[in-house]
This record gives structure tokens, sequence and C-alpha cells, in this order.
């Protein structure tokens, strides 16, 4: 499957806008900055990986994240 495709999947883009959402939530907790758009490219590149190996669900790719990384 292309990256593109990967990136255009509705579950992945749900998936990473969660993923983001978290994040932001986790750098407010602590008053940490941030910038969206790294967070972003960030959590596209980590579940893309994920996406590759069959987590090809919401579900699935919100499992391997918590699993996998920090918030």
């Amino acid at each position: 499957m292309k990256t593109t495709d990967i990136i255009n999947n509705p579950e992945f883009n749900k998936a990473v806008y969660e993923c983001v959402s978290r994040s932001i939530d986790a750098c407010n907790a602590c008053g940490a900055s941030y910038d969206e758009i790294f967070l972003e490219n960030k959590w596209q590149k980590r579940l893309i990986d994920a996406f590759s190996k069959r987590c090809n669900t919401f579900e699935q790719l919100m499992s391997y994240a918590e699993n996998e990384f920090a918030f």
C-alpha cells in the first residue's frame, strides 16, 4: 500500500487526530509548549509503520500507540 493511500485512510486519520489531541492534552497538563504541525507529522510517521504492519483499524492503531509511545 502506498503512503498516500494510508494517509488518506479515514481510520488512520482518526487515530492520528486522537494521538495529536492526547499529546496536546499532555503538554497542557504539564505546562509544556507544543507545535500542532510537528505533533501531526510525528504521529503520522509513527502510525504509518503500524498501519503497514496490519494495524488498520482505529482501535488497533490506538492500541499500538498506547503500548509503544508516550503522549
